[in-house]
């Protein structure tokens, strides 16, 4: 608790008065309890420990000792306890106890040290088993291992005392129950050994037997580190009254101070895509990542379990009425945020949780305890930013205060004064002293469990003759049985079992109650964990006869480890053959196979006998009849080969008869191997098709190489030759445009060279089609022709592109572009106009046109028009000729 918090400066401040002083009561002396401890704070959850004695240390059976300085190694195995030292297993159990004749002893575990005797324990936590040491330990040895643990040591003496009392005071009122070593009751440090903690070592030592009583009772003597300068009443904290637990002002506990910011906006959603949140997700966090991380889990807590959030804002917070003189008892909180996958109308849905004037302790759970760190408010505001809030103090304020304790101290107040302020009109009692405290007359319990014959045992000690009461309880604390009921027992050692045939597995605390004739009770408890194991179960026994081998096989299920003896017996009940003898299996199937080659046929038995760790024995047989048969060679037939041109692959049929394993070959012209297209490959009866992928063949003639061999190991073999020869696409050539004047059409002539399917198509110079001129059209080889009317079409640079698929469809295109320019006419505009035989000006002269004359243009090359006027055909300058049209 307190060790957890950062020191604080602490100011003197002045005394106030103070109530009426303790008056100081003795008791008739009680011997010192002893408190049991389940280990959990320090150690955590282990399969593993390291055990260092120092002092002798017997298990519980006498047989076994631990040595002083030796290192032990405790192992958490098969639901067992196995206890090594130098690798050696010394001792093995499901519990067992540890105890010294000597109070000096102490035990080191885990490297932390702890006085007092032990229980190992198997404890299951979420499903998962781990050692758990129980610490029986002296009150005044628990006490001095808790102080330390929740005050700092080097504090003023009286505040330690005070801590002591109060510790003593709550520890006690668990009257003998099972407790652990946390903040769920007390942290308890163990040994503490050293200097540093002789001061709180005197404390409880000054303290001794001391606790705090109302009305003759054991106190709930609740602490904590700081109440902010206003001790809280039980009943506003917890809904519980007592009279010793009121709220009022502590001058002595103002200066442990705290404050926070968060932040309005926690995640920018300025430019986040709601209907792709995996865009953005992963990639962003709150602002304020332990409060954001404090309310995702409230929320995963009521209503989004499994849940992926975003906090992206928290617009309103502030706890009511901040108060130096007066707690805080409630407040209001909004929380915007995202569920990752909650969609509506396919975008991410905002949701908000709205608590207006909510109960403060809601508000803290939300918030976080480490963040809200008391009710004792003295700030709380918001801006379009942030809310800021300031507080005092930490923990529940209920009780004593130990910063106000060690403050009270410094300013001169003893134990007994800090008491009385904390817990007003209670009594300071002494209910032993140092001379009282003496060791158990009752030690050295124990409790384990047989699974053999489902009994419990209960083993202990007594040193001084008491009427003895021992029982069972369950682990909702009902009895379950009584062993002894108040019988008088003679010193010594002493054992009592228990049938738990009828009990439920789980865990049972055995209780030892000892009197003794002047009426002082010790209460000793051992813990057995009760695992019953069943007999084992067999089933699903099957056996088979494998011909290829001449074996039956034998396989059945266990349902948990056992020791299995497997036998076949004749028809006379005769063991003839022994599979397995004792032999160590886990749970699950198991297999075993006969040799039956020189076995005749007839009726058999399969006898299962399994026996657990417990000695529990099932036994199970199956009869079965034994026919070894013969079994027919192979047949191979309707062999068949294929080519596949358009995947290149040939493919490879056949049928056969009955299962096989299969090799399929393909060897070339001079019996090389080629191709292996299976090997033994396991096959049922029926057709069986591979494929060859001639890609890379050559054309030519192969053998198809088929070899079968049965479950008898019959083997048959064929052959098949196959000629191969690779299908060629077609062949597109001589394509040609030509452009008729007289009837403005483009004729397209190509040749194919197999039949074929095809289709032409002219593109324009976007490679758009613009006429389709026949479409999967079926041709023979030979040469053809198509025209296309290009009255309405306008001039320019096109494409004709001609698709042939043959009847393997293999698939052939080819194009050829082609200039579209149809017939003109224009006048000449020059006084004689030279006509060229080719369109370059260096070209032959071949005629000349006067000016104005009317000319034919039929093609058009770059800058030269190809024109006919008379008998003259040739190239002129397109500068020169107008009015084309």
């Amino acid at each position: 608790m307190l060790k957890k918090i950062l020191s604080l400066s602490i100011s003197l401040m002045l005394l106030i008065s103070l109530l009426q002083a303790y008056e100081y009561i003795a008791y008739a002396s009680e011997e010192e309890p002893q408190v049991h401890v389940k280990l959990k704070n320090y150690l955590g959850n282990k399969t593993q420990i390291s055990i260092k004695p120092a002092g002798t240390y017997k298990i519980g059976d006498k047989e076994t000792t631990l040595n002083s300085n030796k290192a032990y190694t405790l192992e958490l195995e098969d639901l067992k306890l196995n206890l090594y030292l130098d690798g050696k297993l010394i001792y093995s159990s499901s519990s067992f106890t540890l105890s010294s004749s000597s109070s000096d002893s102490y035990l080191t575990i885990n490297n932390r040290e702890y006085k007092g005797s032990f229980q190992f324990m198997i404890e299951a936590v979420s499903g998962k088993n781990y050692i758990r040491p129980i610490n029986t330990v002296g009150m005044e040895d628990y006490v001095k291992g808790v102080v330390p643990n929740e005050m700092y040591a080097s504090w003023n003496i009286e505040a330690l005392k005070a801590q002591a009392v109060a510790a003593r005071t709550y520890s006690w009122n668990f009257d003998n129950k099972t407790i652990d070593d946390t903040t769920n009751y007390q942290v308890y440090g163990g040994y503490m050994i050293g200097d540093y903690y002789n001061n709180s070592n005197k404390a409880v030592a000054d303290t001794t037997g001391q606790v705090l009583k109302y009305n003759n009772r054991l106190i709930d003597a609740v602490f904590s580190a700081s109440n902010g300068g206003i001790v809280e009443s039980a009943k506003s904290a917890w809904g519980n009254e007592y009279a010793y637990l009121q709220s009022y002002i502590d001058p002595y506990d103002t200066n442990y101070s705290w404050n926070f910011d968060i932040q309005t906006t926690q995640i920018d959603m300025k430019d986040k895509d709601l209907a792709e949140p995996d865009t953005w997700w992963n990639k962003v966090s709150e602002k304020d990542s332990t409060v954001s991380a404090n309310i995702k889990k409230w929320l995963k807590d009521n209503g989004y379990e499994d849940k992926d959030l975003k906090i992206v804002s928290i617009p309103t917070l502030s706890l009511n009425n901040p108060s130096a003189t007066k707690r805080v008892a409630a407040g209001s909180l909004t929380v915007q945020f995202y569920v990752k996958d909650l969609m509506n109308d396919g975008e991410l849905a905002l949701q908000t949780i709205k608590k207006t004037n909510v109960n403060y302790t809601q508000m803290r759970a939300m918030l976080g305890s480490s963040i809200v760190k008391t009710s004792v408010i003295i700030e709380s505001s918001s801006s379009s930013v942030a809310h800021s809030i300031a507080g005092r103090g930490y923990g529940h304020g209920v009780g004593l205060s130990q910063y106000g304790s060690n403050n009270r101290a410094i300013a001169g107040q003893n134990y007994k004064t800090i008491l009385e302020f904390y817990y007003p009109g209670t009594d300071l009692i002494t209910e032993y002293t140092k001379t009282d405290i003496s060791g158990p007359f009752v030690k050295d319990a124990a409790a384990s469990f047989s699974s053999s014959n489902d009994t419990v045992n209960v083993s202990f000690t007594l040193t001084k003759t008491a009427n003895i009461i021992v029982r069972i309880k369950d682990s909702a604390n009902k009895i379950i049985t009584t062993l002894l009921n108040n019988e008088s027992i003679d010193v010594g050692s002493h054992s009592y079992t228990a049938d738990v045939s009828d009990w439920s597995n789980g865990n049972y605390t055995a209780e030892i109650i000892a009197i003794d004739s002047n009426n002082n009770q010790t209460t000793m408890e051992a813990v057995a964990q009760v695992a019953k194991v069943s007999a084992p179960s067999i089933s699903s026994i099957k056996t088979s006869y494998d011909v290829s081998t001449n074996k039956m096989a034998a396989s059945f299920i266990v349902n948990q480890a056992t020791k299995t003896t497997v036998n076949i017996k004749d028809s006379n009940n005769k063991v003839i053959k022994t599979l397995a003898s004792s032999q160590s299996i886990a749970a699950g199937t198991a297999s075993y196979s006969w040799d039956t080659s020189n076995v005749n046929n007839g009726t058999y038995t399969l006898e299962i006998v399994s026996a657990n760790s417990a000695g529990k024995e099932t036994t199970s047989a199956q009869k079965f009849i034994l026919t070894k048969a013969s079994i027919a060679t192979s047949a191979i037939k309707d062999v068949k080969t294929s080519y596949d041109a358009k995947n290149n692959k040939v493919q490879v049929s056949f049928h056969v008869n009955q299962t096989t394993k299969t090799t399929v070959q393909i060897k070339d012209s001079k019996n090389k191997v080629v191709k292996i297209l299976a090997t033994n490959q396991s096959k049922a009866a029926g057709t069986i098709t591979y494929y060859w992928d001639v890609s890379k063949v050559n054309n030519g003639t192969y053998t198809v190489y088929i070899s079968l061999t049965n479950s008898n190991n019959q083997k048959k073999t064929t052959t098949q030759k196959y000629t191969f020869k690779k299908a060629a696409p077609p062949t597109i050539k001589d394509i040609k445009t030509s452009y008729n004047t007289s009837n403005n059409q483009i004729k397209v002539n190509f040749h194919v060279n197999q039949t074929t399917t095809t289709t032409v198509k002219i593109k324009n110079s976007k490679n758009k089609i613009v006429k389709t001129l026949v479409s999967n059209k079926s041709l023979k080889a030979g040469a053809y022709s198509y025209t296309w009317s290009v009255g309405n079409t306008s001039d320019g640079n096109y494409t004709v592109s001609i698709e042939s698929v043959n009847s393997n469809k293999l698939k052939k295109t080819a194009t050829k572009k082609f200039n579209l320019y149809k017939v003109k006419t224009g006048t000449v505009k020059a006084s004689s106009l030279n006509v060229r035989q080719k369109p370059t000006a260096s070209s032959k002269k071949v005629g000349t046109v006067p000016n104005n004359k009317k000319i034919t243009l039929y093609a058009k090359n770059g800058s030269w028009y190809q024109i006919k006027y008379g008998k003259v055909n040739g190239y002129v300058s397109t500068k020169y000729v107008k009015n084309v049209k």
